[in-house]
């Protein structure tokens, strides 16, 4: 059990580490084909973290059942803080990491987020005519095009 903690734990920060160098290529206004060779890593490193955590899976699961344990983190790590400490430093180790690439991901969000925000305003600001203009249809359906540019409040 222990190896397999640290092996999918290894995997766990192998994918993290992956996620920040995008978040650093994003940063510098990487290509498109650069970011694709990113996801690509991401995707192999998801891969093997999965394949990680399923042998994890069955294990803990086969060792839930036999020693009755409930099936909840509180549960398991109070198990293991009684048998086997370095197990129990180990999941503990696994749940920051976790929570680290939780972390990571969001921020990653919120970097996309604000870069397709910023390209919607420069749009705008380039494209006058997508505010100025806007086109609604008549009630027989007709396309009709309105010039905003009088509506403006005037105080």
């Amino acid at each position: 059990m222990r190896e397999l903690l640290k092996e999918e734990n290894n995997e766990l920060k192998k994918l993290l580490d992956a996620f920040i160098n995008l978040r650093n290529g994003l940063m510098e206004k990487i290509s498109v084909n650069e970011i694709n060779g990113f996801l690509l890593i991401i995707e192999k490193k998801a891969n093997n973290f999965k394949k990680v955590e399923s042998s994890r899976v069955q294990i803990m699961n086969q060792l839930i059942e036999k020693n009755g344990i409930d099936n909840n983190l509180e549960s398991i790590i109070d198990f293991f803080s009684e048998n086997n400490v370095e197990v129990a430093i180990l999941l503990s180790d696994l749940i920051n990491t976790l929570k680290d690439l939780k972390d990571e991901i969001s921020l990653l969000n919120d970097l996309i987020s604000f870069h397709s925000n910023l390209n919607n305003f420069i749009y705008k600001i380039i494209n006058p005519e997508s505010i100025i203009n806007v086109n609604t249809y008549t009630n027989k359906g007709e396309s009709k095009t309105q010039d905003l540019t009088n509506k403006g409040w005037r105080g």
